[in-house]
């Protein structure tokens, strides 16, 4: 099996439900760094690339990394699989049902919805497989519940798909900011909940064209590109490395600070710079089990 690259876990399965179902029980709150530890030492692409194994459903893919907390499948019928670490809340309890998944408290799709398998780790975040197809049939989405079944059970030795840690969005934002603001949180990408836009998102660093309207600048001593496309948000992204994934295509990625204009996004680039650049911290030891029972 060819492969290249990246908490609930989303993946799609389907069950019948005319109307959305009441919001489930949340699960205990865990110890938020010890969830974000063992998040930032995991690696997607070899969690997905094992459950694919244990599928044999799910054709021969390419497996792609070119964010820190994502992966994409690409199956030779071009039905492509996401697994991707997301907010997770009341919401996503309202919309999806809940089941027990070999033993994990895991939540999925309708069938006028594409495949959707989450798993709840804690910290309003989940471990999400998506089935990046519409419409999801039954028969179609029953290889989303395998391959997060097969997910399940290889997360069982979480050691044997452990990377370099590397920063999640939020963690490295609130170091930049140095604040206590409420944020929406996510692997790739987390924003100030409330006021002012504050943003920070990771992204592909290749297979983009560059935009026109940006402008090329040094900042922090490195080249970015600064888009200031209307009197209330301003752009400033820059290639960070090192991308830590297994089967990365490329050795970095994509940070990008949004804010309210440019003269606030500059010096909040370089501090998100200075935090990337240093490895985030390890003295939390990582929460055992990832996942919550059933």
């Amino acid at each position: 099996m060819t492969t290249a690259l990246i908490a609930g876990i989303t993946m799609t399965a389907c069950t019948a439900a005319k109307q959305p179902p009441a919001p489930s029980t949340p699960s205990p709150e865990r110890d938020h760094q010890a969830v974000l530890a063992a998040l930032r030492e995991l690696d997607l692409c070899a969690v997905l690339d094992a459950g694919i194994e244990d599928t044999p459903v799910i054709p021969s893919v390419e497996l792609r990394a070119t964010e820190p907390f994502s992966c994409v499948a690409d199956p030779s019928d071009e039905k492509a699989i996401d697994i991707t670490i997301h907010e997770f809340g009341d919401r996503e309890r309202a919309i999806y049902t809940r089941i027990d998944l070999a033993g994990a408290e895991a939540y999925v799709s309708g069938p006028d919805q594409y495949c959707y398998v989450g798993l709840p780790v804690g910290s309003g975040l989940a471990i999400e497989v998506n089935g990046l197809w519409t419409p999801a049939s039954e028969r179609e989405c029953a290889p989303a519940r395998d391959l997060g079944t097969a997910m399940v059970k290889a997360l069982a030795r979480p050691g044997d798909f452990s990377r370099t840690p590397m920063w999640d969005a939020c963690s490295a934002l609130i170091t930049a900011r140095d604040d206590e603001a409420d944020y929406v949180p996510g692997g790739d990408s987390c924003a100030v909940k409330a006021g002012p836009t504050v943003r920070l998102e990771f992204s592909s660093a290749i297979g983009l064209a560059p935009d026109k309207n940006a402008v090329p600048e040094t900042i922090g001593g490195r080249q970015a590109r600064v888009k200031d496309p209307s009197p209330d948000s301003c752009y400033v992204s820059w290639n960070q490395a090192p991308l830590t994934t297994s089967h990365a295509v490329a050795p970095d990625y994509r940070a990008t600070v949004t804010m309210r204009d440019c003269k606030q996004a500059r010096p909040l680039a370089v501090a998100v710079m200075a935090v990337l650049d240093q490895p985030p911290p390890t003295d939390v030891a990582p929460q055992r089990p990832l996942f919550y029972p059933a």
